[in-house]
């Protein structure tokens, strides 16, 4: 009986164990794709967006300078910065579509269009004031500031949007790794518990007749 009793505990303890071990190893690997997607795509991508932001800012820098100046070579530095926000755009694209994402997909190329808007009228206000002079450049000044505030608004969504995709990623990450912790915390419990259970069944069952023998040797000392 006592053998049975140590058995089925044991058998229990095992298997809790062993469940938790499957447990925890299947969120581990969840975690840690999760953590792979954070570190090689979301934040990544998070950074870029932010760059492609940056960029769009330093072509109207870039060309507002041209247009006060005359310097024909912030042209130059312009069309960098606008290299610069379409190979992002590129690398965006391509994500799109090894996801199958096509409403980001196109808002992407939303974007990319608009930016083409906003580069050509400010290329477009800046030879102006190069070969026209300032009244002529001012008078399409107003249709450049419009392209530069839908710019800037466009961009900025964009790029709370990537941010707040990465934070999100990164707090199932970290969700993940909480219930990992849980899970073992737990799993200890119960194994502890258990093991209490088995040790005081076991005693008992080993002290029971015991105290039963003693009682039994009491009585026939006694004469009983």
């Amino acid at each position: 009986r006592i053998g049975l009793r140590l058995g089925l505990g044991f058998t229990a303890v095992v298997a809790v164990f062993v469940a938790a071990v499957v447990i925890a190893t299947t969120m581990t690997r969840a975690a840690e794709e999760g953590a792979r997607q954070v570190a090689n795509e979301s934040m990544p991508f998070a950074i870029l967006a932010e760059n492609m932001a940056f960029d769009a800012v330093q072509v109207q820098q870039f060309l507002t300078d041209v247009s006060a100046t005359h310097n024909k070579e912030a042209l130059q530095d312009a069309e960098k910065a606008a290299n610069k926000f379409l190979e992002g755009s590129v690398k965006f694209k391509e994500k799109y579509k090894r996801e199958g994402d096509t409403k980001s997909l196109k808002e992407m190329e939303d974007l990319e269009g608009a930016f083409g808007r906003y580069y050509r009228d400010g290329k477009q206000m800046a030879g102006v004031y190069l070969t026209e002079g300032t009244d002529a450049g001012n008078k399409i000044m107003e249709t450049f500031d419009r392209s530069a505030e839908e710019m800037t608004a466009m961009t900025s969504a964009f790029q709370k949007q990537q941010v707040d995709e990465a934070m999100t990623n990164a707090g199932i990450v970290l969700r993940s790794v909480g219930a990992i912790r849980t899970t073992l915390l737990l799993s200890c419990g119960v194994m502890i518990m258990l093991s209490a259970l088995i040790a005081f069944s076991v005693t008992r069952s080993i002290t029971r007749p015991m105290r039963e023998v003693v009682a039994v040797a009491e009585r026939l000392a006694q004469g009983n």
